[in-house]
């Protein structure tokens, strides 16, 4: 095979592999594939942008948790007689827009994680939006 087919193929390797349902694991697998090959700047620079993303989706689905978590039990030390229809109305919508954005963040997921594909399999750098740079070259 030759040397850009190979690249293209390895580049594309960790964002299938973001694709399955293990957040955390697919953190450890990528960075152990980006040890492996990362002698491949291609192959490097996707393995990176894949690490970033999903470190900062991860972020962002444990701020929705603790928001929600903390207005729930805000609403739980507040006495029931003193809760007024705003403040269930807050309680309820809350929710509902945490449930929303979770939604949204999958879907999101996805569709990146695809466009990711595609552009490494067209030999392109690919730059994933709404990322937190943790990882450096």
């Amino acid at each position: 095979m030759r040397e850009i087919d190979l690249e293209k193929w390895l580049a594309t390797i960790p964002h299938i592999v973001a694709l399955l349902p293990l957040p955390f694991i697919n953190i450890l697998l990528v960075q152990l594939y980006r040890m492996m090959f990362g002698q491949y700047h291609f192959v490097d620079h996707h393995a990176r942008e894949n690490i970033n993303f999903q470190i900062s989706i991860q972020l962002y689905i444990i701020i929705l948790f603790v928001i929600g978590f903390v207005i729930d039990k805000v609403m739980d030390i507040i006495p029931t007689n003193m809760i007024t229809t705003p403040l269930a109305l807050l309680d309820i919508t809350s929710g509902i827009i945490i449930v929303a954005f979770l939604i949204v963040i999958s879907i999101s997921y996805l569709g990146i994680m695809v466009a990711a594909i595609i552009a490494a399999l067209r030999k392109k750098y690919f730059k994933f939006p709404l990322t937190i740079r943790f990882v450096k070259s």
